[in-house]
């Protein structure tokens, strides 16, 4: 289920002119090892998928198991992006993949996909409203987790911490489809902030920059590759 997407994008061709000094060379034997996760995982379940699954395959692949030698060209770190839950993270990844593919009708039959899968039910059935109380419903039963979680107000997300209070409270929530997508862009934009400074300071730092991403991970790692083409 889990398939590890290999995305060595090269930020050595293009990042000296986007981040790095004009006269700054990028070493490329000293690499930073990024992973990027998918939906619904914890910064927990995240190091522990770079630290035993992708770090321990590097070792034994490429370095016949020598730790020591591997730590001279090699560091391992994350490109995280931050779980609200699974519901709301689909509704994140739905939006990361209409900006990418800009179709309507594409929009529309990811959106019935993605949500009739998860909620199991047929995709005339997802619509908005469907979807919008099972993400609803979701906060409900996590408001205690979600309203102290400190990356709400990070992240800007007041409007959310009320709705979840709402919720709590077993208030209507007023404009919660408005609040959810809103939700999702900013923390979107905050995790794709975090991740491309990170990125940036490994190529001042003159390291090469590999990452490997799992599912939504793949839509932050294109939307990096994306805005750094753009600063060329």
């Amino acid at each position: 289920m889990r398939r590890y997407i290999l995305i060595i994008f090269t930020l050595l061709l293009i990042s000296s002119s986007l981040f790095a000094k004009e006269k700054e060379v990028v070493n490329e034997y000293l690499n930073d090892v990024y992973f990027a996760n998918g939906i619904n995982t914890d910064r927990g379940e995240a190091q522990s998928a770079l630290t035993d699954i992708i770090k321990k395959q590097v070792k034994e692949s490429l370095f016949n198991g020598n730790e020591a030698k591997m730590k001279e060209s090699v560091h391992f770190k994350l490109a995280y992006n931050n779980t609200l839950g699974v519901y709301l993270d689909m509704l994140e990844a739905w939006q990361q993949k209409k900006a990418e593919h800009g179709t309507f009708w594409w929009a529309v039959e990811t959106f019935f996909d993605v949500y009739g899968k998860v909620a199991k039910l047929p995709a005339k059935y997802a619509t908005k409203k469907v979807v919008q109380t099972i993400i609803l419903e979701s906060l409900k039963a996590s408001a205690d987790k979600f309203i102290k979680e400190p990356l709400l107000e990070k992240a800007g997300l007041k409007d959310l911490v009320d709705l979840i209070s709402d919720l709590k409270s077993n208030v209507t929530p007023k404009n919660a489809w408005k609040t959810l997508t809103d939700a999702a862009t900013a923390l979107e934009h905050y995790d794709e902030k975090v991740q491309l400074d990170s990125y940036k300071k490994s190529i001042e730092q003159e390291h090469s920059v590999i990452v490997v991403a799992h599912s939504q991970g793949n839509l932050f790692t294109i939307e990096a590759v994306d805005k750094s083409y753009k600063r060329v």
